[in-house]
């Protein structure tokens, strides 16, 4: 942090130039992303590229064991803006078969019509190891 957002050295009183970093030790058990599609409202959804598999090993650190995530659902939005629009689910059962859930209606579906529509979050469950319960 450099410039204007330089911190604040509570030891000497002035502002430094500084390096701020995270280190996670450990991951939860869900893992849910959100996507933010502006603060205006204005609804303009973006392709994002998912899978049902999600690894984080490369930003933890090496002694955390449960890396691997996978996705157990989605909520999608429709419409043309943040204030209006529908909602709806895709989950998957422990079958790994993937629904749909529209109000009253549902059914099963393909992983590519979920991965068709545009995110509003995702939900990922984690993955425990062999390694990670001994």
């Amino acid at each position: 942090m450099t410039g204007d957002n330089q911190c604040y050295c509570q030891k000497c009183k002035t502002l430094k130039d500084a390096v701020v970093s995270s280190i996670i030790y450990s991951t939860p058990p869900y893992l849910i992303i959100n996507f933010d599609y502006g603060k205006d409202k204005k609804y303009n959804p973006i392709e994002i590229d998912f899978g049902e598999m999600l690894d984080l090993g490369q930003f933890l650190d090496k002694n955390c064991k449960e890396t691997e995530f996978e996705l157990v659902a989605v909520s999608s939005h429709r419409g043309d803006s943040g204030y209006m629009g529908h909602y709806v689910a895709y989950c998957k059962d422990i079958q790994n078969q993937w629904y749909e859930f529209n109000d009253s209606y549902y059914e099963k579906v393909a992983f590519n019509k979920v991965k068709n529509n545009s995110p509003y979050f995702l939900i990922f469950k984690r993955i425990f190891s062999i390694t990670s319960i001994t």
